[in-house]
């Protein structure tokens, strides 16, 4: 009999081994589904330029949701795209570039946003920054010799930022030749409004990069290694690793024109009406509400500028990178 008891006894020790184990069998295997997994996607024919984003996934749902969020998260660069390029036609820009003087043209709240952020972007830069100079963009990108002072300095008075008022709901133009070109800051509102996007659908961690400028975003920390472009090599220059920034490169190695057997940038410097030549590239680091768009901006100014030792950047940013 009590050999029995000691027998019933077992069985139930080895039983409740069983259990406890088959317990923690199953724990781990919640576990394990619930590990992250990074999906990326490589969109083409994006601003012109190449296009990626990643995201890191919690669950396998996360994964199966992902397909959806980057469409999402696409069709939002795309619109963003189709309201600010000026190679559009039927953008928002274009119409207010075709735009006659005094002929009030209506323009949807983010435009405005952006054009109110780059105004405070000139004035920041001492003009650095300057949307309205697309005249003189123009003028070299289609010269086929060295631009006249004459036609450098026409080109530079037929737009600028005394001919434009903006109001709540649109802009006037008070000279028919006043244009803009958003191409310095609207790639980095886009990545910005995208990465809002992928976060407003749960994502804790990822990132988007449109042409090399970028940012990431996480609710851990967990940094992004982001290579430093190297205009004259395919090695780059160095790395470094970011959390929750923007990273931005602006240069002349990818764009520019050659006349007359020299190289000119195709970003202008908007106080002179000619090609940028301080520097041939920087790259700079923000973070903070709109952190590429402003990356994006400063990025540009800087090649214009340069970039002294006693620069004043906003708060939040910092140059990574200079070539000279």
């Amino acid at each position: 009999m009590e050999w029995l008891k000691k027998n019933i006894v077992l069985c139930l020790i080895i039983l409740l081994v069983l259990l406890t184990g088959l317990a923690i069998w199953q724990t781990s295997r919640v576990a394990d589904d619930e590990r992250r997994h990074t999906v990326s996607v490589e969109p083409e024919g994006v601003m012109g330029t190449r296009c990626k984003l990643t995201l890191s996934c919690k669950t396998k749902k996360q994964v199966e949701q992902s397909e959806a969020a980057f469409k999402a998260a696409m069709q939002e660069i795309r619109r963003i795209e189709g309201l600010m390029s000026s190679w559009i036609k039927i953008s928002e820009v274009s119409q207010f570039n075709e735009a006659k003087a005094g002929e009030f043209v209506l323009l949807s709240p983010e435009i405005l946003k952006v054009l109110w952020i780059a105004k405070q972007g000139y004035e920041e830069t001492d003009g650095a920054f300057d949307i309205t100079c697309r005249p003189s963009i123009e003028l070299w990108k289609k010269a086929k010799k060295l631009p006249s002072p004459e036609a450098i300095n026409a080109a530079r008075a037929a737009s600028n930022w005394d001919l434009i008022e903006l109001s709540e709901n649109g802009a006037t133009k008070k000279r028919d030749t006043v244009c803009i070109d958003l191409g310095g800051i609207a790639k980095g509102y886009a990545i910005d409004r995208a990465c809002q996007l992928l976060q407003e659908k749960g994502y804790t961690y990822g990132y988007v990069e449109i042409g090399g400028d970028l940012c990431t975003f996480s609710e851990s920390g967990k940094k992004v290694i982001v290579d430093i472009h190297n205009p004259s090599a395919k090695k780059p220059l160095g790395s470094f690793r970011v959390a929750n920034a923007a990273v931005c490169t602006s240069g002349d190695s990818a764009r520019y024109v050659e006349l007359d057997g020299k190289r000119y940038s195709h970003i202008i410097d908007p106080r002179t009406g000619k090609p940028a030549e301080k520097i041939h590239q920087v790259t700079v680091r923000n973070s903070g509400k709109f952190a590429t768009t402003y990356a994006d901006l400063w990025a540009t100014a800087l090649v214009v500028t340069g970039v002294p030792k006693n620069e004043k950047l906003p708060a939040g940013m910092a140059v990574e990178s200079v070539v000279k």
